[in-house]
């Protein structure tokens, strides 16, 4: 079996400066700042912004779909679709960049305080307070 060398990557992690060169017979393997690692944006740094931004895109496209049905859909098919169709995003691989910048953490929050807000319309402190998680 061949592989197609075309979509081959290769990365270097950490503050290596010199361009090492990557040959898989005889194919030079292109060097990228980051990788697509079983649905993961990985970048050279690790600071996985690049993935969030991703992430936060997605999920804030599906809580849109929402918010323009929430006044033809009962809250609980709105809590079913916000289940099926963003919290996977927003939890997929979460442990491998859970670590991340505050400013991207929050970017995750916004679009889950907007998912909730479609979902039950009432306002994000409420939702948290009869949810448990804040006293």
């Amino acid at each position: 079996m061949k592989g197609y060398f075309k979509k081959y990557g290769s990365m270097t992690i950490g503050k290596n400066e010199e361009n090492m060169k990557l040959a898989v017979n005889e194919f030079e393997v292109e060097p990228n700042e980051c990788l697509k690692l079983l649905g993961v944006n990985i970048d050279s740094r690790l600071n996985f912004t690049e993935h969030i931004s991703s992430v936060c895109k997605k999920g804030s496209q599906r809580v849109g779909v929402i918010m323009r049905l929430r006044n033809l859909i009962s809250t609980s098919v709105k809590l079913q679709m916000y289940k099926a169709a963003v919290l996977p995003h927003l939890t997929y691989c979460h442990m491998i960049w859970h670590f991340c910048k505050a400013s991207d953490s929050r970017k995750l929050e916004r679009v889950q305080e907007r998912g909730l807000i479609a979902v039950f319309y009432s306002s994000y402190d409420q939702l948290l307070l009869e949810l448990g998680y804040r006293h």
